[in-house]
């Protein structure tokens, strides 16, 4: 007779997953969130990825003992995704509220300064074609070279950093928007300069296209910006309001009605705390 023993189940302890939380900047469109997602959930060690357009956040589970927070940033920041590691500890919601604002007011600037160089090549651009519309000739604002010159300007100053962008995108497999402008952009001015510098050819030059197609992108786009930095400034608002500091109290059953203002982040789940707006004991 043999006695059979049972074995004993061997568990396979479950991996550590840890939270972070990245700022993620350069995200234009839904695109760019895709891509960003993309690019983290391939990453070995990722759980989930969640990235927000409007509030410019990525929230990660990932373990820590296969890939680290750092790491999952740098890889973000070379695609051209510019990204940091939120730590709620050392900056309060007002702060943290105010150094956003800050930035949206730099990034608004300097989108303003694309957008009114752009307008400025696009009225020259324009004045070129008045006599399309029975308005004089002008000498030398109707010349192929002036209009060579207003292309190359706008490709340079407003446009260079949405070629540079559509071309680091499209160089890690991930095209945007900007890669779309930048490669309908830059085919019809180089189309238009074989034109120039062959007319034997008989192409026709397109050099107004590139300011025109600039031109009115930038100008959505900050249209676009501004709608976003207005909802953004009211979901950051509304997270300024949370109180920096809670009011603990005991067994609010006792007569003992004492309590003791401790920092939010340090209340643990099941504790009492008094909510000043109600009078309450909330737990």
């Amino acid at each position: 007779m043999v006695q059979l023993s049972l074995k004993p189940e061997s568990t396979t302890p479950q991996p550590l997953v840890e939270t972070v939380t990245l700022d993620v900047q350069g995200m234009k469109c839904a695109g760019c969130v895709s891509a960003v997602e993309k690019q983290l959930t391939q990453q070995s060690g990722v759980v989930s990825a969640c990235v927000n357009l409007i509030t410019e956040v990525a929230v990660i589970n990932y373990e820590p003992q296969t890939v680290q927070a750092e790491t999952l940033a740098e890889k973000l920041t070379k695609i051209g995704f510019t990204s940091d590691i939120r730590t709620s500890q050392t900056l309060t919601p007002q702060q943290i509220h105010f150094n956003q604002s800050q930035r949206r007011e730099a990034e608004a600037r300097q989108q303003k300064i694309n957008l009114i160089t752009a307008a400025i090549l696009l009225i020259f651009s324009a004045l070129g074609h008045l006599e399309h519309f029975g308005g004089p000739t002008l000498p030398i604002i109707s010349s192929l070279g002036f209009h060579w010159g207003l292309a190359t300007m706008a490709l340079l100053i407003p446009g260079r950093e949405v070629i540079i962008d559509g071309w680091r995108a499209l160089s890690h497999g991930m095209a945007n928007m900007n890669t779309l402008v930048g490669l309908g952009t830059l085919s019809a001015y180089i189309t238009s300069c074989v034109a120039f510098l062959f007319p034997i050819l008989g192409w026709e030059c397109f050099f107004d296209e590139p300011v025109m197609l600039l031109g009115f992108i930038l100008l959505g786009r900050t249209l676009e910006k501004q709608a976003r930095n207005r909802a953004s400034s009211a979901l950051e608002a509304l997270i300024a309001l949370q109180p920096s500091l809670a009011r603990l109290v005991g067994d609010p059953f006792s007569e003992d009605s004492s309590s003791i203002e401790i920092p939010v982040e340090q209340v643990r789940v099941g504790e009492y705390v008094k909510n000043l707006t109600r009078g309450k004991n909330t737990r």
